[in-house]
């Protein structure tokens, strides 16, 4: 892509996964483009299974907050985190929470 952004990539190796892994991978893709176009939602823009290496790549957004440091940097700094971050964080979660359950799915590993 030449557009100049940042994208995060996830390659694994299916060389050596059982086929559950396999088939958990490949719904993953799956899902993700069922709520693709959410602003909440990390937007899958491509993905490659190359069937004869046993690779498969997603090409999806970089997420530009990673709340597990921001919170833990803010339980350092304040031992918990403050109100009004706590309240912005988890309503941006819930509007996350909603698209995925409109799209007919439900989400088994919501972490901060």
């Amino acid at each position: 892509m030449s557009d100049h952004k940042s994208y995060a990539v996830k390659k694994t190796n299916l060389a050596n996964l059982d086929i559950e892994s396999v088939k958990a991978l490949i719904n993953e893709v799956d899902l993700m483009k069922k709520v693709k176009n959410h602003e909440r939602c990390i937007q899958l823009y491509d993905y490659e299974l190359d069937k004869g290496r046993k690779i498969l790549q997603i090409v999806m957004e970089l997420g530009s907050t990673d709340l597990n440091k921001l919170f833990k940097a803010e339980i350092q700094k304040h031992s918990c985190v403050p109100e009004p971050d706590r309240s912005f964080y988890w309503k941006k979660m819930l509007l996350a929470v909603q698209a995925v359950h409109r799209a007919g799915l439900i989400h088994s590993d919501i972490k901060p």
